[in-house]
């Protein structure tokens, strides 16, 4: 096993793999930024809890 495989947190990779999913440019160009940090929160949260995206 790789020592960077061995530091890799999957909650994090989970987190990162939504957070890349959230962000295309729908998302990008109708949110300010303040909002846009707001929503990808929330569509993190359901994907974590509901564990569909």
């Amino acid at each position: 096993m790789k020592k960077t495989d061995q530091n890799r947190n999957p909650m994090k990779e989970m987190v990162r793999r939504y957070r890349k999913k959230f962000r295309i440019p729908e998302n990008l160009d109708n949110y300010s930024k303040r909002d846009y940090n707001a929503a990808e929160q929330k569509y993190v949260k359901m994907c974590l809890t509901r564990g569909k995206c």
